[in-house]
């Protein structure tokens, strides 16, 4: 069943046709290895990873929509299951992501606004987490928390290792 589906906790109700369901059977391995690759869930065990991924919701996103815009709230991350996407900074190119790449970790983490943008640049699924519901999960394992902070610490250690270079 298709019908609109709000992507993301945006500005304005920018919507897109998709299919709003759980991971589809052989897609939870696929999302768990996805995350693992993620430098946010490279500690997380697979038990960890399985938690997580109850609460996933896949969505189909149509070529040209755009899923997140810069400056406007955000309180979900992502995972490209199918397809490709673009991230813009300030209208120019920063990358394109590919399957098993993520973006929006820090939505996850802190009500701040999005610092970038990402159009689907072609029909692409992907899967996403919202912020509360992952709050719980961090509320529910402590332990899983403290691995995510682990992730959260190699990631500024690398930003902070490029920035010096």
């Amino acid at each position: 069943m298709t019908h609109p589906v709000m992507l993301g906790q945006m500005g304005r109700q920018l919507q897109a046709d998709a299919r709003k369901r759980g991971p589809r059977r052989g897609r939870k391995e696929d999302l768990i290895g996805a995350l693992r690759n993620t430098a946010l869930f490279a500690f997380a065990t697979d038990r960890d990873l399985r938690n997580v991924t109850k609460h996933a919701h896949t969505v189909d996103v149509d070529k040209g929509t755009t899923i997140v815009r810069e400056g406007e709230p955000g309180d979900r991350f992502y995972v490209v299951l199918e397809g490709l996407v673009r991230v813009t900074r300030n209208g120019r190119k920063v990358c394109d992501l590919g399957v098993g790449k993520s973006f929006g970790e820090l939505a996850l983490l802190a009500n701040m606004p999005r610092n970038a943008t990402v159009t689907a640049v072609e029909d692409t699924e992907v899967v996403s987490f919202d912020r509360k519901t992952f709050a719980k999960v961090l509320d529910e394992s402590p332990l899983f928390a403290r691995r995510l902070l682990e992730g959260v610490a190699k990631r500024l250690r690398e930003c902070d290792a490029k920035a010096v270079q």
